[in-house]
């Protein structure tokens, strides 16, 4: 098969590489790269993936590397070998060039692109890789990827052990293809450049009511219909009402008039309803009792969001029914008088105030509206999404002057958000439940591919009150009068409610109190100097394997702070985490500072191995009381952490690798027991070093084959370049769920939940595969 590699296996009794046969494979696979580098670009190909055509372009060399993603060392031997030129710093690279090797490289069979691989490997030409030539290589390449490890010729020496080389110490092409197969995946994910592709896609369109849909969001369909009919029933009332009560008392009432009212009608149950999505304490309530099983309480934000929308549109056909009806009737006063007098007299609370309390209200919807919006909400500017919303207070009092009945409507919601208010006010000033201070301050820093060190998340550790419970995945509101005395801010509690006399919250500055916050800390760091720096390292069980541990070396230390600032805390309220310990399998999802949540459920559960940890005073042999796993209803964790570069996964490193320590002595002294928690971990980069990946990838599968320990954070579990490649990812897991109910007829499939936190972007991603291998998909919202 001319699609295929003949793969060199070493025999038990030798070494010895088959000469004859590695250049017959060498051969064919060169002729066949000779073939495609002399054939012509197909026409158009290059409207795939660029947005005109380049051809008549000329390219610097930083140019070309940027826009394959590739580092300078791997573009310069790419560039050799494809088209044997010659780099200095005043050539410039042909558009035709460019748009061949992206030909090359994306269109050519999988046996091609390992050929080019090994060609890159091997600088001099001679058709065989030695040491020195991947030494060389990585020496440079590790030097422009700027890889977070400083010992990189002790790794190098790791890598060139587990390549195996022969006696020769050298590599040729079918044991460089196996090594390949063995560590890199499939040899069709070589050198995939990250372009959009913009063929056709002939997907069928989504169907959101088909039948699967319905019964995979069976609460959302029924509360999403109910609230349809609830709200077409007060159609059907008012027009039916108008058709006998109101006809006869009102002969001369026109269209407008009956569509204002009915947006009126609409209005007041909206408006009502709006309040109960918001009800958090309520919420809380129902998250732990039955009622989570008939009510869909996740959404609740959701739903808000959508009623909100509602309101406005109505609010503005209620308006311009009026606007129109004030032009046509008979009436002794003008438009204008109508509209800004109280001259229209209407039955209301305050008699002929309804034009000007619509003018107003209709102002303050639109700037809630407005500044709601996610653009304000994600672009650092959460402070007016939060002051602006507080508009809902003269919101409401304006809506029970505009109209009679509208009191009547929120009377009941209203009042039960009278007394939630009043209940987190009194917490959030006593000393027992909400007024506590901040222990400490850590400033978490970490360098830069420039190698400037930039702080970007800081931990809070507070004193925790000594009323104050929560559950693992529980959120607060905080607010710090030292940064600003009104705002409140919510974040998720990172540390486990089994962590005595404190609590610990991460906040990621990305807007302007976070950034006054970092900026507050780092002048009060200035101005002391009893600050505490340390350099955060994994813990192990035993001192000699804690001295063996090594972390992100060219992290800059963690700057901690003893301070006591006043801190208030509003709060705890639930989120959809609370149902994790309520199922069999999990998978938990989270991109950068989105991990928070599973970090205090990862914590609680770290707790709970610990707790039943004996220690014999004798032999200090370690043993556990009882099984772990099968006396809880949650049998297996999939961890999924996401970051844009590696140095973030400090911010929880010594949790993950106290869990792994904790996780392999219990596997030791358990014999029958299953892994409990698998960890995965990727680092997409910056735009620059994508493609680039193909080399680091080999050189992470190798050092952690050779090693038993991942070449970023030193864990025993792998940190992956390159986002997850999620199908592939589900895949692997609901094999794994499946074969595990297989070994056993008593252990039913269980069902996968997956709980997300991170972007819209890349929950949008993971909920499309979610949907194809039938997982329960949850997505935190605060």
């Amino acid at each position: 098969n001319d699609e295929r590699c003949v793969v060199w296996k070493p025999t038990k009794r030798t070494n010895e590489i088959p000469t004859r046969i590695g250049h017959d494979v060498l051969a064919r696979t060169e002729l066949k790269l000779k073939t495609v580098l002399s054939e012509p670009v197909p026409s158009g190909w290059f409207a795939h993936y660029f947005d005109s055509d380049i051809s008549t372009e000329k390219y610097k060399m930083d140019e070309f590397c940027k826009i394959f993603q590739i580092t300078p060392v791997l573009g310069q031997r790419l560039l050799k070998y494809l088209l044997n030129f010659d780099y200095d710093s005043t050539t410039l690279i042909d558009g035709s060039d460019v748009i061949k090797i992206g030909y090359v490289l994306w269109e050519s069979t999988a046996c091609i692109k390992a050929l080019i691989l090994f060609e890159v490997f091997d600088e001099d030409g001679n058709k065989l890789i030695t040491k020195n030539d991947m030494k060389i290589f990585y020496r440079n390449y590790f030097k422009d990827f700027n890889l977070p490890v400083a010992d990189h010729e002790s790794i190098i020496n790791t890598i060139l052990d587990t390549c195996q080389f022969n006696e020769d110490d050298v590599i040729t092409f079918e044991h460089f293809h196996e090594i390949l197969v063995r560590n890199s995946g499939p040899l069709n994910q070589l050198f995939k450049i990250p372009f959009n592709d913009k063929r056709p896609n002939d997907k069928k369109s989504k169907r959101f009511f088909s039948i699967t849909y319905i019964i995979n969001n069976l609460k959302r369909t029924v509360f999403l219909l109910f609230y349809v009919l609830v709200n077409v029933s007060i159609i059907i009332w008012i027009v039916i009402r108008r058709e006998t009560v109101i006809y006869r008392v009102y002969s001369k009432m026109n269209g407008y008039i009956i569509v204002a009212k009915i947006c009126a009608m609409l209005l007041c149950f909206n408006c009502s309803f709006i309040i109960v999505l918001m009800l958090k304490q309520t919420i809380t309530i129902i998250r732990s009792s039955f009622l989570r099983y008939l009510l869909p309480v996740d959404d609740h934000i959701s739903f808000h969001r959508y009623v909100g929308r509602f309101i406005a549109v109505l609010a503005l056909i209620h308006a311009f029914a009026h606007i129109a009806d004030f032009a046509v009737i008979s009436s002794p006063y003008s438009w204008a008088q109508l509209m800004f007098t109280f001259l229209a007299n209407q039955d209301t609370i305050v008699r002929g105030f309804a034009p000007l309390s619509g003018i107003v209200l209709l102002l303050i919807t639109t700037v809630i509206i407005i500044c709601s919006m996610e653009f304000v909400r994600r672009s650092g500017h959460f402070e007016i999404f939060y002051w602006t919303h507080l508009l809902y207070i003269p919101l409401f009092v304006m809506l029970i002057l505009h109209g009679n009945d509208f009191w009547k409507w929120i009377v009941v919601p209203g009042t039960i958000f009278v007394c939630e208010k009043i209940y987190s006010i009194i917490q959030r000033y006593c000393t027992l439940y909400g007024k506590t201070y901040v222990k400490s301050v850590s400033i978490i820093e970490s360098m830069t591919k420039t190698g400037k060190v930039e702080s970007t998340v800081i931990a809070l550790t507070i004193n925790r009150p000594l009323n104050f419970d929560f559950k693992p995945g529980d959120y607060i509101f905080i607010a710090i009068p030292s940064i600003a005395t009104y705002e409140w801010h919510p974040y998720t509690i990172s540390s486990a409610p089994d962590t005595k006399g404190t609590l610990t919250v991460h906040v990621h500055a990305v807007g302007n109190w976070t950034n006054k916050l970092l900026e507050y800390y780092k002048r009060k760091m200035d101005n002391r100097n009893d600050l505490h720096e340390v350099t955060v390292l994994p813990v192990s069980p035993n001192q000699e394997e804690n001295n063996k541990n090594k972390m992100l070396t060219t992290s800059a230390p963690t700057k901690i702070l003893a301070a006591e600032d006043l801190l208030w805390i509003d709060g705890p309220y639930s989120s959809c985490a609370r149902y994790i310990f309520d199922c069999q399998h999990v998978i938990l999802i989270g991109g950068g500072i989105g991990i928070t949540p599973y970090a205090s459920i990862l914590s609680s559960l770290m707790a709970q191995f610990r707790y039943q940890r004996v220690v014999c005073k004798n032999c200090n042999h370690v043993n556990y009381t009882h099984d772990f796993v099968d006396d809880r209803t949650l049998r297996k964790v999939d961890f999924i952490w996401v970051n844009r570069d590696i140095q973030s996964f400090e911010w929880f490193l010594e949790l993950l690798d106290s869990f792994e320590q904790e996780q392999e002595s219990y596997l030791k002294n358990c014999n029958d027991s299953k892994r409990f928690l698998d960890i995965h971990l990727y680092f997409t980069g910056n735009n620059e070093s994508k493609s680039g990946n193909v080399p680091l990838a080999l050189a992470s599968s190798l050092y952690h084959k050779g090693s038993g320990e991942d070449i970023f954070t030193h864990l025993k579990s792998k940190t992956n370049p390159g986002r997850p490649k999620w199908n592939e990812l589900f895949k692997q897991i609901n094999e794994s769920n499946e074969n595990l109910a297989q070994e056993n007829e008593n252990n039913p499939k269980r069902d996968i939940n997956v709980f997300f936190c991170g972007s819209p972007v890349m929950a949008k991603t993971v909920k499309l595969y979610c949907k194809k291998y039938t997982f329960k998909f949850h997505k935190e919202l605060f």
